[in-house]
Formats: structure tokens, C-alpha cells, sequence
């Protein structure tokens, strides 16, 4: 099948969601769903957690598919979902963590010391997850790729269906972010 024919059916299959035909949803993601679950696991490590983080996905694009224009491929817009997924769900299973770790201390007799270093860790962690948090979408896929799942420029750019040239930018405006958001913290 040739790129302009699977554009088209792409186009076709989105405006047929648009409509409100369910089963085009279906094949429009066929194609997307194991390099969309690969994605996931490779994200979190975690069969259960990828399945979890990418039928969220699935049902976010299909909700978000009527706002859809078509400015950027429908697998790049996916990815971004995804990743975004990813990260709403790191962010709620940090919380989580955040509070077994304070109903942890809570436990903890007198005698025992309280682990300061670690509360004040994963305080530092929820900051930068907050800094990642108000990257753009895009600059948070890259950033999330590169640093967090050690992905290459290439594999990135291949990845977000953008070019490599995109990703340094995008890379280098994140840290540039990130420096700023954190700064208090460059002083420690």
C-alpha cells in the first residue's frame, strides 16, 4: 500500500469516526496497538501497567478524535496521548507512593528514626514530575523518551514521527524549562 493510499484511508477512517462509526475506530488503531502497547511497557517496565496506560489511551484518542484537524499524523498525535497517559499515570501512582511512605512513618515507634532522606527525595521527585508536568506535550514526550526510558535522538525522532532536528530543539527548550522551574534546587 502506498503512503498517499494510507493516508487516505487514514483520513477516511478518522472523518467515519467523526461520524460516529464505532467499528472505524477499530481499524484506524489496528495498526498502532502493538507498537502503542510496546511503547507503554517500555514507559513503565509493567505488563499490567502498559495494558492499563495504553487502553486509557485508546479511549482518551477516541473521546479527543472529534477535535482532531489533522495538523500532525494520527500515530503522532497517538504517541502524545500516550505518553502523556504515561505520565498522568506516574504521576497518580507517586501520590500513591507518597502516601504509604507518610503511613509508613506514621508507623514507625519513637526509637526508630524517622527516614528524612527519603521523604525528602521523593519530595524531590514529585517536584520534578510537577517541572516535567508543565513542559509542553511535546517537549514532555521527548523529555519523558530521552531521559526517563534512555531512548536515542533517533529512536525518539522515529518514535514521535519527528525529525531529529526537532527533537534537540524540543530537548534543549524542555532543560531549558526544567532549569528554570528547578532552580531553587541547583543552590542545594
Amino acid at each position: 500500500m502506498s503512503q498517499a493510499s494510507k493516508q487516505y484511508d487514514e483520513k477516511m477512517l478518522i472523518a467515519a469516526v467523526q461520524s460516529g462509526n464505532t467499528d472505524a475506530f477499530a481499524q484506524l488503531i489496528a495498526p498502532l496497538q502493538r507498537r502503542i502497547y510496546s511503547m507503554c511497557y517500555d514507559l513503565c517496565g509493567s505488563h499490567d501497567d502498559a495494558q492499563d496506560i495504553a487502553q486509557e489511551a485508546f479511549i482518551k484518542a477516541y473521546k479527543g478524535l472529534s477535535n482532531f484537524v489533522g495538523d500532525a499524523a494520527f500515530s503522532t498525535w497517538l504517541y502524545r496521548i500516550t505518553v502523556n497517559s504515561w505520565i498522568d499515570h506516574r504521576r497518580r501512582n507517586s501520590m500513591r507512593e507518597l502516601q504509604s511512605d507518610i503511613e509508613a512513618e506514621d508507623l514507625l515507634d519513637d526509637s526508630t528514626p524517622k527516614p528524612d532522606v527519603i521523604a525528602g527525595a521523593t519530595i524531590l521527585t514529585r517536584h520534578i514530575e510537577e517541572a516535567v508536568g508543565r513542559l509542553s506535550p511535546q517537549q514532555r514526550a521527548v523529555f519523558v523518551l530521552r531521559f526517563y526510558q534512555e531512548f536515542t535522538i533517533a529512536e525518539t525522532a522515529d518514535l514521535l514521527n519527528i525529525s531529529e532536528g526537532t527533537v534537540k530543539t524540543l530537548m534543549f527548550r524542555a532543560l531549558k524549562k526544567l532549569r528554570e522551574l528547578l532552580r531553587p534546587y541547583r543552590d542545594w
